[in-house]
Order: C-alpha cells, then sequence, then structure tokens
C-alpha cells in the first residue's frame, strides 16, 4: 500500500541556527542544509510528501543576501543521512531558477540562471556545499553525474546564453586529493549586445575532460573543445603544476583587496609551471567571420584584412625566434589566414617544465630564444578551408 504523508510547510520561518524549520524528515532537512551556509537564508518549502524510500518538495526557496534560488519540484530517491552528509541514489529537479543581485554601487542589474530539469545520480551532498558563499568546485562534486536540459543564463547588457543539454561527469571527486570531470554541452546559443551573426547564428557544443591534483596543484587538460556547424572548431589540452589550494586562497584574498593588489596577483601567478600545451583551430567559416567582423571597423574586406593581418604577424614573430622559425610560422598563419589550410595547431613542448615567471623574464631580456625555450612549433594542414556561402551552407574550400 502506498504510504505518504504531506505536510504544507509554507509557514516556514527562519531560525538563527539552521536557517529553517526542521522539516521533521532528516532526508529532506539534509538536502535543505546543504543550502545554508551563514545562517543567513530564509528556507521555505510549500510541501513535503513522504512515499517510502522517495521525498519530494515543492516550492522550495532559499533567500540569500545577494541571491534567490527556486525550485519548483524536487525528488530525493533511496537518500539517506551520514554524518550530516546527504546520501542518494538520485535527485531529480523540475524547473528552478536562481537570480543574483550585484550589492555593490553600479553594479550589473539582475543575473539570472533558469534549469528545466536536472537529474543528479550517485548523489553525495554536505552541509553547505549548495550555499552562497560555498566553494564553486565542490559544488561540482556533488553527484557522479549530473544531467541538465534547458539552461539558460541571462545577464542583462552583456550576453544571453542557453544550452540545450548538458552532462557532468565526476570520475574523481575528492577535493584533498584530486578530482575529474568530463563535461559536455550541446545546442548552446549565444546572443550579444553587439551584431555578430557569425556568432548567433550558429549553434555550438562544447566538452572538456580534464584532471587536477590536490597535493601538487596539476591541472592535466585531456581536451577542451568548442565546435560549430558553418563555423569550425577550437581545441586546447595540456598540463599546469602549481595550481594548489594556497594558490586558490591567495587569488581569494587578493580578490576581496580594495583596490586588487596587481603585484601580489603577479606574484602569485608567476610560480604557475607549464609542461606542456596545444591549440588547434580548424577552419569551417571561423577565420572569414572573424576577419570581417575585424575589417569593419577598418573599411577592408575579409581578404584585405587576412592579408595586413598576416605582415603584422610576421613582424612579431621574428621578435619570438630566430627566422627561419619566423618564416615557418609566417607560412603556416598566412596559409590559415588566406583559407589555403583549415587548420592550425600552435604547440608548446618546452625541453623542461617552466614557469611563467621564467617565460615573463625570457620574453623581456631575450624574446628571439622563446621559441628554444617553450618549443614553440605553428604548423597549417589539411585542404583549403570552406567559407559559407551566401545562403548559409558551406561552399566547399575557396581560399580567400
Amino acid at each position: 500500500m502506498r504510504f505518504a504523508v504531506v505536510l504544507f510547510l509554507g509557514w516556514l520561518v527562519a531560525s538563527p541556527a539552521l536557517g529553517f524549520t526542521s522539516s521533521r524528515n532528516e532526508v529532506a532537512d539534509a538536502f535543505l542544509r546543504a543550502h545554508v551556509g551563514s545562517g543567513s537564508e530564509d528556507v521555505t518549502v510549500g510541501s513535503l510528501e513522504v512515499d517510502g524510500a522517495t521525498v519530494r518538495l515543492t516550492g522550495v526557496e532559499i533567500t540569500a543576501p545577494t541571491a534567490v534560488k527556486r525550485y519548483e519540484r524536487v525528488e530525493i530517491m533511496g537518500g539517506r543521512v551520514e554524518d550530516g552528509v546527504l546520501l542518494a541514489e538520485r535527485i531529480t529537479f523540475g524547473p528552478q531558477r536562481t537570480s543574483f543581485e550585484d550589492p555593490t554601487e553600479g553594479g550589473p542589474s539582475t543575473e539570472v540562471i533558469t534549469i528545466e530539469a536536472d537529474e543528479w545520480t550517485g548523489v553525495r551532498l554536505p552541509e553547505a556545499t549548495l550555499s552562497e558563499n560555498a566553494d564553486p568546485v565542490a559544488a561540482l562534486l556533488v553527484a557522479e553525474r549530473i544531467v541538465s536540459t534547458d539552461v539558460a543564463f541571462r545577464v542583462p547588457g552583456a550576453f544571453d546564453l542557453s544550452v540545450a543539454s548538458s552532462t557532468l561527469t565526476a570520475s574523481e571527486r575528492e577535493l584533498d586529493a584530486a578530482i575529474g570531470l568530463t563535461v559536455e554541452m550541446d545546442g548552446m546559443r549565444l546572443s550579444l549586445p553587439q551584431d555578430v551573426p557569425a556568432v548567433e547564428e550558429n549553434v555550438f557544443s562544447a566538452s572538456s575532460t580534464f584532471r587536477w591534483e590536490a597535493p601538487t596543484g596539476r591541472l592535466e587538460i585531456a581536451s577542451l573543445n568548442l565546435a560549430a556547424d558553418r563555423f569550425g572548431s577550437v581545441g586546447l589540452s595540456g598540463s599546469v603544476a602549481g595550481l594548489t589550494s594556497e594558490f586558490f586562497a591567495a587569488l581569494e584574498a587578493i580578490g576581496k583587496a580594495t583596490p586588487p593588489v596587481v603585484t601580489e596577483l603577479d606574484r602569485a601567478i608567476a610560480g604557475l609551471t607549464v609542461e606542456d600545451a596545444r591549440l588547434a583551430l580548424n577552419d569551417e567559416g571561423m577565420v572569414d567571420a572573424l576577419l570581417s567582423l575585424a575589417g569593419t571597423g577598418m573599411g577592408l574586406d575579409a581578404t584585405s584584412a587576412a592579408h595586413l593581418a598576416v605582415g603584422s604577424l610576421q613582424g612579431a614573430l621574428l621578435a619570438v625566434g630566430d627566422e627561419a622559425f619566423a618564416a615557418r610560422a609566417a607560412a603556416a598563419a598566412r596559409a590559415f589566414l588566406l583559407g589555403e589550410a583549415a587548420r592550425l595547431t600552435v604547440r608548446l613542448t618546452p625541453p623542461e617544465p617552466i614557469t611563467l615567471e621564467t617565460i615573463g623574464t625570457t620574453a623581456r631580456m631575450a624574446p628571439q630564444t622563446l621559441e628554444q625555450v617553450l618549443g614553440l612549433e605553428v604548423t597549417a594542414g589539411g585542404g583549403p578551408a570552406s567559407t559559407p556561402a551566401p545562403g548559409g551552407e558551406g561552399a566547399g574550400g575557396t581560399p580567400r
């Protein structure tokens, strides 16, 4: 027989200790406590229903000093509480909305995030993990897998971003040891205040796989890709060390300083170590769109803007290597910018890991040796790039 208890909790008022009045269900309370940090949050719940191992909440609203989050529906399945941590087989969410207000004078108006549906599996949700001042990285690790649909992020006067679906998978999620994440987003649309057809008329997808080790602060980006039809793709991979918890604590302290201490920021970043890096650009209309945009302000068409860019690059490349390197790199850039090659790849493979401080010193004192110090290589490949035809379909590779 179906067992259900329905409690209407619209009368809930904030409690200084918890930020909400207990629902008398430990699973529901643990979920609500995850949203309460300093105790300054107000939490209200429209209704609570318990059906065997499933807990359902409706009309959940968390009001913090600078943000308001509302869940229309929350369903917690297979939940239990151990040492104050909510463990659950699955949590599903109906429509949710989070709005942010900038408390500083002259700050932007309300920023809004909406999600039509969320599903979390393999949930581990400690207290305060989702509160206003929680560690944003810890908030990413609350589940083994998070699937979201119809996500929208709006910043008035800046941009509107919508994502049809996104999936976050955590292979490792121990903040004091290592975390490993894979993120995939499809059906991304971006709207900007400026008229940029190449961006607004395209549907993008993005994916990334990375691993971070807490003791060494080593971040390995196996892949980071952004792609779109009739545009092409950008891919990044590489490894950086020194991104320790102490580094992030220093950044946080610097950010809170008034005004921010730029010299301290430079000092913190200088200690980061680059092991390797690779940037790959695949052109299916991207270069033509960007050159057209850049040339508009100068009264140039895409071809003229490409030739101007090639000339400027050749001079810059002579400053970071010898004539042979500059000639090779300029030839690769020319082929890519003029549509003779569809792919441009930039690789950094230093003989040994190198700090950003050393790179900066070398750039100032002996810039012509950067090619050797960084193991810098620039190459172009693939057939002629595809450029969009007037009707929007790819033209099949006509050089500019």
